[in-house]
């Protein structure tokens, strides 16, 4: 959802491509993304995917203050 949100806000600025690049990614938000970008890059689609958390070694959250301090 938040990868498809900030495609769309992206598209409004035009940009000549807009590619959705990460490490791991369900299968299915993959075929989700197509519809919003030009290309989804994921090195790792695996089949039985519950939580992107699952796939790194330190999946620590983001506090709202960081996000704040990072788009301000």
């Amino acid at each position: 959802v938040t990868a498809r949100a900030a495609a769309r806000m992206l598209r409004r600025d035009r940009p000549r491509s807009l590619i959705f690049a990460a490490p791991v990614c369900a299968p299915e938000a993959a075929i989700g993304l197509k519809s919003e970008v030009d290309d989804v890059v994921c090195v790792l689609r695996p089949e039985r995917f519950r939580a992107v958390g699952e796939w790194y070694a330190d999946f620590g959250q983001t506090t709202d203050e960081e996000v704040i301090e990072l788009l301000g």
